[in-house]
């Protein structure tokens, strides 16, 4: 992230705390913590900034890391419940989708995506839950990358939705997973 960029998004945060005090945001798929420009936000006390990620082990690290990001160690989603992770080789390609290894093959990058295990009972909560719960305030802003399972999540938080001013997600042409 250049300088430039980081004095645009310092602005205009500060122009929005003009107006709420509080800025919520959520790194919904944190698996690897905030992107630099949301960290530096939260670093700077300009967001509140909430990340989620069902890899409780990998959490506990992120929290002792970041200590100016509240992380819930559970996937989010349409339901309350639990789910099947399919983990692949590379841990960021993991979802509760399978992957479209018929299409992948065709890619040098593939085996990232293999199949190489399972995780049952992964607990997932709807945003909306986790807000009447006291879990965490509504957001503002959402950044979702969840290796196919965006949709779902918007589902989950659909009578929320109309209160948040951004959304950040990763979306693909193919596709990438199943389901």
């Amino acid at each position: 992230m250049n300088e430039e960029n980081v004095e645009m998004l310092r602005k205009t945060a500060e122009k929005a705390k003009d107006l709420n005090p509080e800025i919520i945001f959520f790194d919904i798929g944190a698996r690897d913590g905030l992107s630099k420009s949301w960290d530096y936000l939260a670093k700077q006390g300009l967001v509140k900034a909430y990340g989620f990620d069902p890899a409780k082990d990998h959490v506990k690290d992120l929290i002792k890391k970041d200590g100016h990001v509240s992380y819930l160690p559970f996937a989010l989603g349409e339901e309350n419940g639990t789910k099947t992770l399919v983990k692949t080789f590379m841990p960021g390609c993991s979802s509760f989708l399978k992957p479209n290894l018929e299409l992948l093959k065709n890619y040098p990058c593939h085996k990232i995506f293999e199949i190489v295990g399972y995780e049952e009972n992964i607990e997932v909560q709807t945003i909306e839950y986790v807000i009447t719960e006291g879990l965490a305030p509504a957001p503002h802003f959402l950044k979702i990358d969840t290796q196919g399972f965006e949709l779902p999540i918007l589902k989950g938080a659909s009578t929320i939705l109309s209160n948040v001013i951004g959304i950040q997600l990763e979306t693909q042409f193919k596709h990438m997973y199943e389901g």
